[in-house]
């Protein structure tokens, strides 16, 4: 597998934006509940731990993990297969994830949001110039300094981005497992599974693994050149592929809804016709996933986001990996290469560009005053506030992207 697989960075580019987009929207606009945290509604947004069902707000972080998984075999075999030597991988394997806990860290303490940005970007920036980056992380200390000594503004290490922290965790305990086991497929499935039993006994460490370990078959099989999506030009899999996509967004409504005995029946009538249209193992297996996701809203009392269980877990999977075989689907009849494939290839600065710049700059202005005060309670601008801020964000990582200016994550 020499070329890059654009359907991946689509992936992760739809799941930035879905987290962007989701918390851009006005909150005070009337819109329903379905277009926020299912345990946090409208109107008072308190969080309600005892909520069950998913929404689309709820499925971008584990599809932003699932693409994680993905990658790790499609970057460290990439590196192997250059002569980087496997100890090489550990060490960048801990640097990553030492970097990632540092950006998170200056992420929860940052009150000079566009200045400590700017550091960020030096200290993140893939340069050959050496000096950059160190320079970059003596700025953001500086700045926090600051902050801490001149502001009153208290430096923590409790004080953190949270998503970076889970993130890095993910990206380091995957890594390292993958790199021992990259020619052990059967011993990863049994950590996988001791996982799954660590989770369903209370052990919520290393419970986003559940999604991110078995999304790394997925990326080996890329690694290698397998087709996900075999004879993609025929009708088979165009059918297969878009029944896959309308079983993801039946998830969303019927466990909504709190309508599990319905969803079951259909969404197995879907496994069924999309085995028997079909048969591909990796549209098998995503249903497979979702039944099972299913049967423990069943057994755990809901499916639930926060804190989250195993049919949480499992069930997003499978609709990331039906929105992968979609997405591969459709690049292979399509070649997309537009703004939001760029995002997915620049993950970090999207998922904060907005928070950091793109918004300070537009309440510099008077634009967020402005766009608060006509979003609340009307639903048509409260998705327009959205919808300009996630725009603007789309446009600002592609700018960066065609620049060439990419972010370490």
């Amino acid at each position: 597998m020499n070329k890059r697989i654009y359907s991946v960075d689509l992936l992760r580019g739809i799941a930035v934006v879905g987290m962007v987009f989701s918390a851009a929207i006005g909150y005070a606009s009337g819109l329903p509940g379905w277009m926020f945290h299912c345990q946090v509604p409208p109107p008072d947004y308190i969080f309600n731990p005892d909520a069950r069902g998913i929404t689309w707000v709820d499925m971008v972080f584990p599809m932003f993990i699932f693409a994680l998984g993905v990658a790790i075999p499609l970057s460290m075999r990439s590196k192997l297969r250059k002569g980087v030597d496997p100890m090489a991988l550990f060490g960048m394997t801990l640097q990553r994830w030492a970097i990632l806990l540092a950006f998170a860290v200056t992420l929860g303490n940052a009150t000079l949001k566009p200045i400590i940005w700017l550091c960020l970007f030096a200290a993140l920036v893939r340069t050959d110039k050496k000096w950059i980056n160190p320079a970059g992380w003596g700025a953001v200390a500086v700045v926090l300094a600051i902050q801490h000594f001149f502001l009153n503004i208290p430096f923590s290490l409790e004080k953190y981005d949270i998503i970076i922290v889970l993130l890095a965790r993910v990206a380091l305990v995957g890594g390292i497992i993958w790199l021992l086991t990259r020619d052990k497929p059967f011993i990863r499935i049994l950590i996988w599974l001791a996982i799954i039993g660590l989770k369903l006994y209370g052990f919520d460490w290393t419970q986003y693994l559940i999604i991110a370990l078995p999304a790394t078959y997925v990326g080996d099989m890329m690694m290698e050149g397998v087709n996900i999506v075999k004879n993609s030009d025929t009708p088979r899999a165009a059918i297969a592929s878009i029944l896959g996509l309308a079983a993801v967004v039946i998830q969303l409504i019927f466990l909504y809804n709190r309508q599990v005995i319905l969803d079951g029946i259909i969404t197995a009538a879907l496994g069924v016709l999309c085995f028997f249209v079909y048969g591909s193992r990796y549209i098998t297996m995503s249903f497979i996933m979702l039944m099972t996701g299913i049967i423990f809203d069943q057994i755990e009392g809901g499916i639930a986001k926060d804190y989250c269980n195993f049919s949480y877990l499992i069930l997003t999977y499978g609709q990331s990996l039906l929105i992968l075989n979609f997405l591969i689907w459709l690049e292979s009849n399509i070649k997309f290469r537009g703004m939001l494939v760029m995002t997915g290839q620049n993950p970090m600065i999207a998922y904060t560009v907005a928070w950091y710049v793109i918004c300070p700059f537009l309440s510099l202005i008077g634009v967020m005053d402005v766009m608060g005060r006509l979003a609340e309670g009307s639903i048509v601008f409260g998705l327009l506030q959205g919808l300009i801020i996630t725009q603007l964000t789309i446009f600002a990582t592609a700018l960066f992207t065609k620049l060439n200016l990419f972010w370490k994550s």
